[in-house]
């Protein structure tokens, strides 16, 4: 597994505080610790490579931090889009509320430049 930042250097949190950060896809359900531990151990392959969360292992378990975490999700969704490096304008109020809340801005999570519903970017 690369090693692309110190994250000891960064507020630490539980695998299972960071899969309640992630927003919901099954019914309602949350995303399960387990899930986020196979991010970390197996990783996710995007565009023919593999991610990786950054994570250390403590003797009490495994930890990440909310940058990682951030860090994870913007790779993701670099390979998923060619790595474009506009930045997204989240405009549906409730998906803004639920970033901000789980101390998630905009800004640092997402990179790349989607139109509101229903428009379209011609370029």
């Amino acid at each position: 597994m690369p090693d692309l930042t110190d994250i000891t250097d960064e507020q630490l949190i539980t695998l299972s505080q960071a899969a309640k950060l992630m927003p919901s896809r099954r019914r309602g359900k949350p995303v399960h610790t387990t899930t986020v531990w196979r991010w970390y151990r197996y990783g996710v392959c995007r565009g023919g490579e593999r991610v990786f969360l950054e994570a250390v292992e403590l003797p009490s378990g495994v930890a990440t931090s909310k940058e990682a975490l951030t860090r994870f999700i913007r790779r993701l969704t670099d390979l998923s889009h060619g790595d474009r490096t506009d930045s997204v304008k989240v405009t549906n109020p409730n998906v803004k509320q639920q970033l901000d809340e789980k101390g998630l801005s905009e800004s640092s999570t997402l990179s790349h430049d989607v139109p509101p519903a229903g428009e379209v970017n011609v370029q």
